[in-house]
């Protein structure tokens, strides 16, 4: 079940809520803080709490939490999750070096953002990550539940 949303230009079809929610993340993060294994991301925020982007005093961004995006086998949901940093910092690292822990351990509760999604498909190009949503439209009718692709691409902004 899908939310309204803007167009996908690689696909023409209709972008969910997570693939808009990831384009925004990524071009807010920086390349070397991405982390991937299988159907799962982690990338650095430097959106606080209350809404705001942080800078140092030099203008760059300090990094304040991990965003991590993954499908949730059991449940077909894609799952948008954070993570704080306890004390903000200014260089952006994957979250296993940040937080000392692996990305798989983060997997848990978070913000529901599609549901039905059969896979959850990442590819890194350069400083670009790729993606691809694959969903299961259900049955109406007569008409059997029938596979449909969204696909994406967002360029990281930071260093």
């Amino acid at each position: 079940q899908l939310a309204p949303g803007g167009s996908d230009t690689r696909s023409g079809g209709r972008c969910p809520p997570g693939g808009r929610d990831l384009d925004k993340d990524v071009q807010r993060s920086c390349y070397s803080s991405l982390s991937c294994q299988g159907e799962a991301l982690s990338l650095a925020s430097a959106m606080d709490t209350q809404g705001q982007f942080r800078l140092d005093p030099q203008g760059n961004p300090l990094w304040c939490s991990y965003l991590i995006f993954y499908r949730d086998p059991q449940s077909g949901g894609l799952i948008r999750r954070e993570q704080p940093i306890p004390t903000p910092v200014p260089a952006g690292v994957p979250i296993e070096s940040g937080l000392g822990v692996s990305l798989v351990s983060q997997l848990g509760r978070g913000r529901l953002l599609a549901e039905r999604v059969e896979a959850f498909e990442l590819a890194v190009v350069g400083q670009r990550l790729d993606y691809r949503l694959r969903f299961l439209r259900p049955a109406q009718g007569l008409q059997p539940a029938t596979p449909f692709t969204l696909e994406g691409s967002s360029q990281f902004r930071n260093r």
